[in-house]
Formats: C-alpha cells, sequence, structure tokens
C-alpha cells in the first residue's frame, strides 16, 4: 500500500458533522438576523485540525449581550469533542464564526480495568 493510501484523507466524522451543523448554524443566523449581502465559508483541514470560518458582512451585533441558543450550540458541539469555537462580532461590523475542530481520531485509552 502506497503512503499516500494508508493516509486519512478526512477528518473523524464526528469532527466533520460537527463543522457541518456548525455552518449550517452560522450561515442560518447570517441569512436570518445579518441582512448581509456576503456570506463567505472557508474549509481548510490540515494534518491536526479541522478549521471552518463564516464570515458575514451583516449588522454585527455586541457578543456580551446577544448569545442566540444555535451559537451556543455551536460551542457545546465543537467543545464536546475538544475543538472550540469563537464568535466574533461588533455592531455595525459583521459577523465572524471560527471553529477548530481535532482532524485525528482520538487516541484510545489504556485499558485499566483489573482482571
Amino acid at each position: 500500500m502506497s503512503e499516500a493510501a494508508s493516509t486519512p484523507s478526512h477528518a473523524p466524522r464526528g469532527s466533520e458533522s460537527a463543522a457541518y451543523f456548525a455552518c449550517i448554524e452560522a450561515v442560518q443566523n447570517a441569512l436570518r438576523h445579518s441582512g448581509s449581502s456576503r456570506i463567505t465559508v472557508d474549509v481548510e483541514c490540515e494534518p491536526s485540525t479541522l478549521r471552518l470560518t463564516v464570515t458575514d458582512d451583516g449588522c454585527g451585533f455586541d457578543t456580551d449581550l446577544t448569545a442566540g441558543s444555535g451559537l451556543e450550540g455551536i460551542k457545546d458541539r465543537v467543545g464536546s469533542l475538544g475543538g472550540r469555537a469563537q464568535v466574533r462580532s461588533a455592531p455595525g461590523a459583521g459577523t465572524r464564526v471560527l471553529v477548530s475542530l481535532p482532524a485525528t481520531p482520538p487516541r484510545a485509552q489504556p485499558s485499566t480495568s483489573a482482571r
């Protein structure tokens, strides 16, 4: 088997799913609330990290005062997989949702049970 064939070409299913749902939520929020004329989705998969960025040029919001359940759901889902999600926004400045997830499967924990 060649090196290329033995190297995984995608992130673990959980990370892929979390990125997919985070993307859907961020785009839906931009469409519903921002009044943006442009929404950009960028995805990068590095050897150890899957990165997703959703940016809009809409009205933005004060992240200290407004936190919708959808954005909190993104943070919870991503955090449960060892990732990180950030929302950067300000009134009049658009919004950027940044997601970083593990792109490698978690290592198996050694068994500590007695036989």
